[in-house]
């Protein structure tokens, strides 16, 4: 499936995606990868999540804008379960703390895997 060409025939969808590699022995093999933004460290889900629900303060900075447009919110996780059962976490406070509904919900998707 062709992302950019879902997203080009889809004007009101805002996708985006970060890529977060934890273990790598050489930085210089991760691939270049269109539309995404490759991190070399490890996230936090709790914070990844609260950006994404909370305006920025100043307009201009370019930040997403999910609060109030009630399209939703999509969450995926793959890797060992310490990381899956975190992120889940982190989507469960949001909808424990109500920002959940502000969104127009939150969809949770994991995988886990042992190496």
């Amino acid at each position: 499936m062709d992302i950019a060409a879902v997203v080009a025939g889809c004007p009101s969808l805002d996708l985006h995606v970060s890529i977060f590699v934890t273990c790598l022995c050489d930085p210089e093999a991760v691939p270049s990868i269109p539309n995404s933004v490759v991190t070399m460290e490890r996230p936090s889900a709790r914070q990844i999540l609260n950006d994404m629900i909370t305006p920025p303060a100043d307009d201009t900075a370019g930040g997403l804008r999910w609060v109030g447009l009630g399209g939703g919110l999509g969450v995926c996780a793959s890797g060992p379960s310490e990381l899956t059962r975190e992120v889940a976490n982190a989507v469960a406070k949001l909808s424990l703390s109500g920002s959940a509904q502000e969104v127009g919900g939150v969809g949770l998707h994991t995988e886990t895997f042992v190496l």
